[in-house]
């Protein structure tokens, strides 16, 4: 007679990112995934940490690179971040492309 092999009990998985932080929250409010936003970056040579809103409206749908200042805009939850889609976020774009 054979014995049955008792099934191994998943482990729970751990959330990556509370729920409840503002950039989680404001994540959520433009449709993007707080793990997404984590892992986004400028596509610039830089490559530098985005961050939710545009120059003016922190609220706006789009991200602005922390360094060159651009600013991608964010289409039905999707970050467009193609370098000719961008627009100029200030004074710091022109410093970083050596104009």
């Amino acid at each position: 007679m054979a014995s049955a092999i008792p099934s191994p009990t998943p482990s729970p998985i751990p959330s990556s990112t509370p729920s409840s932080t503002p950039r989680s929250n404001a994540a959520n409010a433009q449709g993007l995934d707080p793990v997404l936003l984590e892992v986004l970056a400028c596509p610039a040579e830089h490559h530098a940490p985005l961050r939710l809103g545009g120059q003016d409206d922190p609220n706006a749908p789009s991200l602005t690179c922390t360094e060159c200042g651009r600013v991608f805009p964010i289409r039905d939850g999707i970050p467009v971040l193609l370098l000719d889609e961008a627009t100029s976020g200030g004074p710091s774009l022109d410093s970083a492309a050596g104009r």
